[in-house]
């Protein structure tokens, strides 16, 4: 899996490829996410950006299935410990205590390490700033359609900024055009030479 970093217009409007973050597929659908970042070195400081990311049909329930898995793990870990407990008392009432604090130790260990298995191959944030949103765990046709339309704008706004500069160029090269006054006075000479009479150089005094 890759990394992949979003600017703004990626995660507010769902401006991205339609390819699916995770695997690769036609995704024409956005999904509503709201992705959660902490720094490790500061424990109150999180943040928090909600994103549309385009995700396949298959795969659009990618975070809601692996959060109601991890909590059913954990459910299931206190149930087990608790009947283990009971199950211990009740079948040997003089059993070490140790035995009842190792399931309960388990008990609560293992939804821990099974969280720990699943949020490493989810999308999740890798950091999340005030212009830029970067996800990890992202396929790479994802990143590499992501790029590859970055690389299209960036073309289009070079060739916007050429044509402009080709237009402002054209513009001053090309003739000022006369003055007020001098074209008032233009068109009056041109009346009155509209009105004398034509010239006739056959004709000589006599």
């Amino acid at each position: 899996m890759a990394t992949v970093q979003l600017d703004r217009r990626g995660w507010e409007d769902g401006d991205l490829p339609d390819v699916c973050m995770l695997c690769g597929g036609h995704a024409p659908d956005r999904v509503h996410r709201i992705f959660v970042w902490q720094p490790a070195w500061v424990l109150s400081n999180e943040k928090k950006r909600t994103a549309l990311v385009p995700m396949c049909s298959e795969h659009r329930n990618h975070w809601r299935t692996r959060t109601l898995f991890a909590w059913g793990v954990f459910v299931s870990a206190v149930v087990l410990g608790v009947m283990g407990v009971m199950a211990v008392k009740a079948l040997s009432p003089d059993a070490p205590i140790t035995v009842i604090y190792g399931i309960v130790v388990f008990a609560l260990i293992a939804p821990i390490v099974v969280v720990i298995v699943i949020q490493w191959g989810t999308i999740r944030p890798m950091e999340i700033a005030e212009r830029s949103l970067t996800l990890r765990n992202v396929s790479p046709e994802f990143v590499e359609a992501y790029e590859k339309s970055l690389d299209e704008e960036e073309s289009r706004g070079k060739r916007k900024f050429q044509l402009s500069q080709v237009a402002r160029q054209r513009w001053n090269e090309s003739p000022a055009s006369p003055e007020p006054g001098d074209r008032s006075r233009s068109i009056r000479e041109d009346h009155i030479e509209a009105d004398l009479p034509p010239r006739n150089d056959n004709i000589r005094p006599g």
